[in-house]
């Protein structure tokens, strides 16, 4: 049996490894010695050693660290990391090291790297993000000085091939070369298709004063696009954008082994399953493990309480400071009503938790964003019931964790797909559990619901650009919010309405099903909805993806006129035509005009009421930019109503949809939609949606 000798090393000794590509999996084939046989002099190779040091360091000395959540992959787990980082409040930083395998399953030879280093957006003025926001973004203002970086102190392949000196910083989307989220690595080897590579990379992160998502605010840290993440290869090419002011996130499915060491005083909320809890003196050390999710985010306090409940076999942990409680019940009863809502409609939440973090008031910048398996909220403390922010967020941020979560579209370029599903779903999920006439407010003897809201926001800023464009390139971040949130959500309620509810619900469930754990497009979503349909409904898509305009029927006039009033007498020759004296008998001519203001066409109908209580209803094409409808009836027309049913929510004024004869109440209506305009400025002043 050959010895383990310094002298002479036996095959385990022998490099494993092609230079610049580690073979994950190979494997000394010769048989160990029993331990009474292994000499004294036996050494253990350095590199075996280190690896198991490495392992140690990473499970934290607790095997629980690894253990799986999922018996079978739910997705690829294409891009899977190992991290530790500590945090150093009073630097307000971070120390962090990962280890990146990442799975090559494209039938390419991949011969560089790119990561997202999006902390570098607040490195200083010059980056894309600040010169694109200005300093000011979701109702934040950048606090000068108080700037976020992340630096990488070291990379290289896991057989300690370095390749820091190699870092390029590239900025795909604007050419700017100040910006620094972007970062290409290149191999000296290529990774062929099948193959994957294993990377070791230390890295710093100074925090900012919390601007937009991330950053602290006094011990309140949210700590979220932290670390190195590698952008997506899909199509032959890198997908891995800048960070825009008007833009999110993008990434592969994968696992995460996350190792958190803070002060002994602090909470820690985050995302996946807490498996294992050390501590020293003076630090805690938190193991975490999350399976077939995009991201990792955590937030930590010395003042955070936790209110725990559950949703069926699922833990939920709020995380919030103490004189926040009062708005415990309803964040936790607003999650577990989504929750509820979406495992009927669509299917089950996974994952066995679901963490939700309220930041303080001063750090709202961090509130109303979401993360796999961990959102953030946000309201004033003292909103009262029937006011309903608190649960608007929650629920919207939680729908997240299907659209943008399991269904992972590219945020940078289709923003409409998590964003415009998604607000979608909370206007139905709002309606359902607090009315829908009353999902937004109900006070006072007001009442307004969110599909109202929604479409406020729509109406004010209808064309300036089509849905489907880069996120960077919207005219401003009001564009980016109506063609990413409001309009599309919009045009959903318009297509339920011309589909149906019941064949929009099985769209949605096929959608879902179909595309979970996968990166679709809009393709993906009409394809689904001709195929559930039965319908080819590429001519609806076509106009909002594409073109800037909009949806506006009016009604252009009405009119009647009382006409000679006859009657046919008829003779055994001809008829005579004899005037009637009794007035009772009277026939009025009326005529109706309907007008198309904007360019968008959908079919649509109308009512025609009578002064005797008749009530004519017509159908029109929309083709034309007018039509004019004629009646010969025994009673004048009352008024005129396009869209009785407001089927079309994509029309973007409703006033003068309805025209009266007598008088008419376009005043009222426009003071109505005066108080909705400031109603929803109020809510988009509270809210923090991403």
């Amino acid at each position: 049996m050959k010895k383990c000798l310094d002298a002479e090393p036996c095959s385990i000794r022998k490099p494993l490894l092609n230079k610049g590509v580690h073979v994950v999996g190979a494997r000394c084939t010769m048989p160990l010695p029993p331990p009474c046989v292994v000499p004294s002099r036996c050494i253990m190779p350095l590199q075996i050693f280190m690896f198991l040091l490495l392992g140690l360091w990473i499970s934290g000395g607790n095997l629980k660290a690894q253990s799986q959540i999922f018996q079978q992959p739910l997705s690829q787990r294409i891009a899977n990391y190992q991290i530790k980082v500590r945090l150093i409040p009073e630097q307000k930083a971070l120390q962090g090291e990962e280890i990146l395998t990442w799975h090559n399953t494209s039938p390419d030879s991949i011969h560089e790297l790119y990561f997202h280093l999006y902390m570098n957006a607040f490195r200083n003025l010059k980056s894309t993000f600040m010169k694109e926001s200005g300093g000011r973004l979701r109702h934040s203002r950048f606090e000068h000085g108080k700037w976020g970086y992340i630096e990488i102190k070291n990379l290289q392949l896991i057989d300690g091939t370095d390749l820091t000196s190699a870092i390029q910083y590239v900025s795909p989307d604007d050419n700017n070369s100040d910006d620094m989220t972007v970062m290409k690595v290149p191999l000296s080897i290529p990774l062929p298709p099948g193959g994957k590579v294993r990377l070791r990379i230390e890295f710093h992160v100074q925090l900012p004063r919390v601007f937009v998502r991330a950053g602290y605010c006094g011990d309140f840290f949210m700590v979220g696009q932290w670390f190195p993440k590698i952008g997506v290869y899909q199509n032959g090419r890198w997908n891995c954008h800048q960070y825009h002011a008007t833009s999110e996130f993008f990434a592969d499915f994968g696992v995460y082994d996350v190792t958190i060491e803070v002060p002994k005083s602090f909470v820690v909320a985050a995302s996946g399953v807490l498996v294992a809890v050390d501590s020293t003196d003076t630090t805690r050390i938190l193991h975490y493990r999350s399976e077939d999710v995009h991201d990792f985010a955590w937030a930590a306090d010395p003042l955070f309480k936790i209110a725990k409940e559950f949703y069926k076999n699922i833990e939920i942990n709020l995380y919030f400071r103490p004189w926040r409680k009062k708005l415990v019940s309803r964040y936790l009863s607003a999650v577990k009503n989504a929750l509820n809502y979406f495992e009927n409609w669509i299917g089950p939440y996974p994952y066995p938790t679901l963490t939700l973090v309220d930041p303080p008031l001063a750090a709202s910048g961090a509130g109303g964003m979401e993360y796999p398996t961990l959102i953030t909220v946000g309201s004033p403390w003292w909103m009262p019931k029937g006011f309903c922010l608190p649960e608007m967020v929650a629920i919207h941020e939680f729908g997240h964790q299907y659209w943008y979560g399991m269904v992972a579209s590219n945020e940078f370029e289709e923003a409409w797909l998590d964003e415009g599903i998604n607000t979608y779903s909370e206007i139905r999920i709002l309606g359902t559990f607090y009315g829908t006439r009353t999902s937004v407010l109900d006070l006072w003897g007001i009442q307004i619901g969110d599909d109202e809201l929604q479409w406020t926001s729509y109406m004010f800023m209808p064309q300036f650009d089509p849905i489907l464009r880069p996120t960077w390139e919207y005219l401003n971040h009001r564009s980016y919010g109506v063609n990413a949130y409001h309009k599309p959500a919009m045009m959903l309620l318009t297509l339920e309405n011309y589909l149906g509810t019941e064949a929009m619900d099985q769209i949605m469930r096929t959608y879902f099903q179909r595309w979970k754990f996968k990166h679709p497009t809009s393709k993906d979503f009409i394809q689904v909805v001709n195929e559930v349909s039965g319908q080819k409904m590429d001519w609806f898509f076509e106009q909002f993806f594409y073109e800037t305009g909009y949806l506006d029927y009016a009604v252009h006039s009405i009119s009647s006129k009382r006409q000679r009033t006859i009657a046919k007498v008829a003779t055994s020759q001809d008829s005579l035509q004899v005037p009637i004296k009794d007035s009772t008998k009277a026939v009025y001519h009326s005529e109706v005009i309907l007008k198309r203001n904007g360019e968008f066409i959908l079919p649509v109908t109308f009512e025609v009421h009578f002064t005797n209580g008749n009530v004519i209803v017509e159908s029109w094409s929309g083709r034309e930019r007018w039509v004019k409808f004629e009646y010969d009836e025994p009673a004048k027309i009352d008024y005129v109503t396009i869209d009785p049913q407001k089927k079309l929510w994509l029309d973007i004024d409703f006033v003068n949809n309805t025209l009266i004869a007598k008088k008419s109440i376009k005043g009222v209506n426009f003071i109505s939609l005066k108080w909705l305009f400031w109603i929803q400025n109020l809510l988009q002043f509270f809210a923090f949606f991403s």
